[in-house]
């Protein structure tokens, strides 16, 4: 059977002290109300402390609950955090890596903010291999816990996907940008060019373990090159590697639900 899972994640890594790009997670969770509000069978990843209001923000319907399991998580034992928490952190911290690094976001800046980003495949993994309520499905989603800012009534209590919308024989990611090229994947990881959006995409059940293996080949490359990028860098790079098994839709931030809406 042809059926869909949204996994999802909220970790608190000190975001609401930064100096730059700080977020408070009382408007993530605000944010994320959008997200919970879908009415789907729903994975979610986060710490003990988010459980309860996560929980609460989720029960919008019977049905919804129903539809529901949160997995609780310390943040460090995330298995990108455990593979190559000390080796990023060291990176991320040397005097050559900050004299090279051309711009302070939170990707080139924030060493948790990349552990938790580059697990996104990780936890659907382990949703696929361990969840109690979803597992064995044929399609995991991943979608950012405040991919949805606006536009409330759009999401609430509707289905999504329509299963019969997706194309189960590749991975699907959305992109800005119609380039297939680069010149240098050490100056890729580093710039801000925008291509694929890290805020969703569908990752159908027989690919995760391809895509967990690439995406950590990917990683180690970079780490070799002593350079430091987000997530979206390395799927630019997985994708790169291995087109024939990807399909892309070029749509602006965040445009995704339209896409796959009954």
């Amino acid at each position: 059977m042809k059926d869909a899972v949204i996994v999802t994640a909220l970790f608190d890594i000190g975001r609401d002290n930064w100096r730059n790009f700080s977020h408070s997670y009382h408007t993530y969770l605000e944010d994320m109300k959008i997200l919970l509000s879908i009415d789907c069978k729903m994975i979610i990843y986060t710490e003990e402390k988010f459980q309860q209001i996560i929980g609460e923000n989720r029960l919008v319907t019977q049905k919804t609950f129903q539809n529901t399991e949160i997995r609780i998580l310390k943040k460090e034992d995330l298995e990108i955090y455990k593979k190559y928490g000390k080796e990023i952190t060291k990176l991320m911290e040397s005097e050559e890596y900050i004299k090279k690094k051309p711009f302070n976001v939170p990707e080139s800046d924030q060493p948790w903010y990349n552990f938790v980003n580059f697990n996104k495949a990780f936890f659907i993994k382990d949703a696929y291999k361990n969840s109690i309520r979803f597992p064995n499905h044929s399609l995991y989603i991943w979608k950012d816990a405040a991919v949805y800012r606006s536009e409330k009534h759009l999401y609430h209590n509707r289905i999504w996907p329509d299963m019969n919308k997706v194309d189960l024989s590749k991975i699907t990611f959305f992109v800005r940008g119609t380039s297939d090229k680069i010149s240098s994947i050490e100056d890729h990881v580093m710039s801000q060019d925008r291509r694929i959006q890290g805020g969703c995409f569908l990752l159908p059940a027989h690919y995760i373990e391809y895509f967990c293996n690439e995406f950590e080949n990917q990683l180690k490359k970079v780490l070799d090159l002593k350079v430091m990028g987000s997530d979206e860098k390395m799927m630019d790079l997985v994708y790169l590697n291995n087109p024939e098994f990807c399909k892309k839709i070029q749509c602006e931030w965040r445009q995704y639900w339209k896409f796959f809406k009954y």
